[in-house]
């Protein structure tokens, strides 16, 4: 595979744009509560961003736009799924949570159902960022390994330098901030590519013509199938001290709970255009692997400023 110098060039001041401005933020942390919570003083963009950062990763783009292929629209149910998550947080126990002054879910149940208690949720807790971290980084070691043809244990290694990088000076300020900035980077490209994708159905309704009813309705796949996604989303979600972190970093409970509820209204309609996009990758080329839908489109039918990057896939 081959990059063009425009492509590479935009890459690389993205991923640089995101990491300086996280350790920039990071001049101002001066102690453990600094780095976890951020000296509990975010405000409602600082909470957004952490928490929107967090849950719009790979699984929520590439993903959905890899499981569009085969379901349809309804795919965007992951994302609906985080969204409607967040805000049963922030409309239902954020406030709570925030008044504790507490900074881990563990200590809230030591503290209300005893040390055994604690024990557990901890366990239980650990697994949830686990599994959190593996539907965002398996996506980005699949694409980072076909775009540079590295193997995916190197792939595996860059990732995680880049993620020492962006949150290891730090913590809650860096995530933050860097949060912000993807998701204005995400906002300003996907929209404007999926409504591009959609244009390109539109145009050839040739490519739709063997795909079942319902294909382009959210509504494809059954009841049970959405609520059981949402729910083992919404389960997942407040189990994880992940986006309770940002919760108890807020300055005020009021700040905690608007910051959720505008981080929903961030992830809910994300899915969206990630699901147009591949929905025509995969139409317009059947051949191409399901995981590559979203990255082929960027690097196909974007410019370099767009899409960040280019290959040329080899035949």
């Amino acid at each position: 595979m081959e990059f063009s110098i425009g492509h590479l060039a935009i890459m690389t001041v993205t991923i640089c744009l995101v990491l300086g401005g996280g350790l920039y933020a990071a001049r101002s942390v001066h102690s453990s509560e600094g780095f976890s919570l951020g000296g509990r003083s975010a405000g409602v963009p600082m909470i957004a961003g952490s928490i929107a950062g967090t849950c719009v990763g790979g699984g929520a783009t590439i993903g959905t736009a890899q499981l569009a292929g085969s379901v349809g629209l309804s795919a965007v149910w992951f994302t609906i799924g985080v969204g409607l998550s967040l805000l049963v947080m922030g409309l239902i126990y954020a406030r709570p949570l925030r008044y504790t002054g507490l900074e881990t879910i563990s200590q809230y149940i030591v503290g209300n159902y005893g040390k055994g208690a604690g024990r557990i949720t901890s366990f239980a807790t650990s697994f949830g960022i686990l599994f959190s971290a593996v539907s965002s980084i398996l996506p980005g070691i699949g694409l980072l390994a076909a775009l540079t043809e590295l193997s995916p244990l190197v792939s595996a290694g860059i990732l995680l330098l880049l993620v020492i990088l962006y949150a290891f000076f730090g913590g809650m300020k860096t995530a933050s901030i860097g949060g912000i900035l993807k998701m204005l980077v995400l906002f300003l490209t996907l929209f404007a590519l999926g409504f591009a994708a959609w244009q390109g159905l539109a145009a050839s309704p040739e490519l739709l013509r063997d795909k079942p009813d319902g294909f382009l309705s959210i509504w494809g796949i059954s009841a049970g199938s959405i609520l059981t996604n949402v729910a083992s989303v919404l389960v997942g979600m407040i189990c994880t001290q992940t986006y309770i972190q940002a919760v108890f970093s807020a300055a005020t409970p009021r700040t905690a709970a608007v910051g959720l509820i505008l981080a929903a209204m961030v992830a809910i309609p994300i899915g969206l255009p990630c699901a147009m996009m591949g929905i025509y990758m995969q139409s317009a080329h059947p051949e191409l692997p399901a995981m590559l839908a979203l990255p082929a489109y960027l690097l196909h039918y974007a410019s370099p400023l767009m899409g960040g990057y280019r290959v040329h896939c080899r035949p």
